[in-house]
């Protein structure tokens, strides 16, 4: 079939991603940035256009206060919000653009490899990144290292397009001006980290003999950052300096000299993104150093597959040790490898590998359709846990807050986090009376507060407590003034 090569890795996909998909709960990132995204258009509905700049999450039954959310760019953000306003609060909702970015992403390696070589390489690339787990696994939540890698395999696309590497035709340096552009829709997924895609990029194009593309590389990116410039420019004239701050200052440059109390356990460790591809990167590992082993070894005589395997050396092996060398450190962090990585094993695979590879090649991608549907079904049918639920002290607090009616509902001691999820479960904020350990508002008299007593924060005189299970309490406000008594912050289970 002549159109297998694109939309077999993209059946492979949907059928890896799609079963299961509404079970679970919004838990942690995916929770925050959905509620952040739904309540921006709320804003925006309602004729506040600085929620598509001002990104801002908990608010009180008044309306305020707001608290401000500086952490990330608003692009994904803007988008689940978009689609949970338009489809309804469901975990599907919220996986579904997750599942298009994906297939973005897959398609955008696919056609990456079209470019170095032939169809059936193409057919090859795609589906070994349609099976790379750690790559897949990543549309299960809201992931802005998914969204940021769309972007740049889309820049890597139109530089190789540019660069014209499988034969000697003239490059196109006008496509190197557009990737370079592209990469600055990546700065609104996460703060400067695509940046690093625009050097490693330039290193390959010298490597494979195209320099003069370097400078139209780099103009493009000049050009790109305007639109992230535009967005920055925005929130710091609504927020103040105070945005910069916590934005870079906590978030960028904390984060990489490893101060903030959340890291990853292992981080500290110069192997950390060994292990982890040694744990969950089977069997295109192997691949891939084979297909490096090939290139130094000069198995590779044509042009377009060793410019490919070039660029799994030059951008992938570089981008792991710069993520190597930051403090902070997360598999996901990661993910611009397995693309590029996935182009050399298919590479190795059709050019340099023994005969009998060839021929599981060639059953595989036979059975590769039917396997994947069937694999599907499979696990939609049976009755698996894929996407754990909610615990049953969280259930608890869910009821109770539907069957609370107008009442007004405030929260103590709740993180981002929770705070979300109570949004996202009930419709409407739990109002935020503290942030950071500190007091910021005050209840009114009758409302319900729901504590989280893990935050160091309890119930005190003046409130009759009406549900109590584990870390979660529920009170109703007396009056007249609210008196909670501060207590030991302490661990607790995690929903």
């Amino acid at each position: 079939m002549q159109t297998a090569w694109w939309w077999l890795p993209s059946l492979v996909t949907l059928c890896i991603s799609l079963p299961k998909i509404n079970q679970g709960d919004w838990r942690v990132d995916t929770g925050r940035y959905a509620a952040i995204g739904y309540e921006s258009w709320n804003r925006i509905f309602n004729g506040d256009l600085s929620g598509f700049y001002a990104l801002t999450e908990a608010h009180g039954p008044a309306g305020d206060p707001r608290l401000p959310y500086f952490n990330k760019p608003p692009l994904p953000l803007l988008v689940h919000g978009l689609t949970l306003q338009s489809a309804g609060r469901s975990m599907w909702a919220t996986r579904a653009p997750m599942v298009a970015v994906l297939l973005g992403v897959i398609l955008l390696t696919t056609l990456t490899a079209r470019a170095l070589g032939t169809r059936g390489l193409a057919l090859t690339a795609g589906l070994i990144a349609a099976t790379t787990l750690p790559l897949v696994r990543e549309a299960r939540s809201i992931s802005l290292d998914l969204w940021q890698l769309l972007f740049i395999q889309a820049a890597i696309l139109l530089v190789v397009l540019a660069a014209r590497p499988r034969d000697a035709k003239p490059p196109r340096p006008r496509l190197a001006l557009a990737a370079g552009a592209v990469l600055g829709l990546g700065l609104l997924c996460k703060p400067l980290v695509a940046l690093m895609a625009a050097p490693l990029l330039a290193v390959w194009l010298v490597i494979i003999g195209r320099k003069p593309l370097v400078g139209w590389l780099l103009a493009g990116v000049a050009l790109g950052v305007l639109a992230p410039l535009a967005w920055y420019a925005a929130a710091y004239a609504h927020w103040g300096p105070v945005f910069l701050d916590e934005h870079f200052g906590r978030q960028v440059v904390d984060r990489a000299q490893g101060k903030l109390d959340n890291l990853a356990e292992g981080s500290a460790s110069p192997l950390f993104y060994i292990l982890e591809l040694l744990q969950s990167y089977w069997p295109w590992m192997i691949t891939a150093i084979l297909a490096a082993l090939a290139l130094f070894r000069g198995r590779f005589r044509e042009p377009g597959p060793r410019a490919g395997v070039w660029l799994a050396v030059a951008f992938g092996l570089t981008w792991l040790a710069l993520c190597s060398a930051f403090a902070d450190k997360r598999p996901r962090y990661i993910l611009p490898c397995f693309t590029v990585w996935a182009v050399a094993s298919a590479m190795w695979i059709h050019h340099a590998a023994p005969p009998w590879v060839a021929t599981i090649r060639r059953y595989s991608v036979r059975l590769a359709a039917v396997v994947a549907i069937g694999i599907a079904g499979l696990l939609s049918a049976l009755p698996l846990t894929i996407h754990g639920p909610a615990s049953e002290r969280w259930e608890r607090v869910i009821e109770f807050a539907q069957r609370a009616g107008a009442t007004p509902i405030y929260s103590a001691g709740l993180g981002l986090s929770d705070r979300s999820r109570f949004m996202l479960r009930t419709g409407r904020w739990a109002g935020p009376l503290t942030d950071s350990g500190d007091r910021i508002a005050e209840p009114v008299p009758g409302a319900f507060i729901l504590y989280d007593t893990r935050a160091g924060w309890s119930p005190g005189p003046g409130e009759a407590v009406l549900v109590s299970h584990r870390e979660y309490t529920i009170t109703q406000f007396q009056g007249p003034a609210w008196q909670p008594v501060r207590t030991p912050r302490r661990a607790g289970p995690s929903d």
